[in-house]
């Protein structure tokens, strides 16, 4: 799990975007989005806590 943890964390996105080729502002764009979507489900289901309830308190 902890190689997941490590390609899915959110500026290890930004830095793929960026060699991508993406501008600044849209890696950083795209890697909040991707932190808010794809993080609860990550990082939680390794404490073994439903990420709904952590998106609901979020929301």
């Amino acid at each position: 799990m902890p190689y997941l943890q490590h390609h899915l964390n959110s500026l290890h996105i930004f830095c793929r975007l960026r060699a991508l080729g993406f501008s600044k502002r849209t890696a950083i764009r795209l890697s909040r989005v991707w932190e808010f979507l794809v993080h609860p489900f990550v990082y939680l289901r390794v404490q073994r806590i439903p990420a709904k309830v952590v998106v609901r308190r979020r929301l």
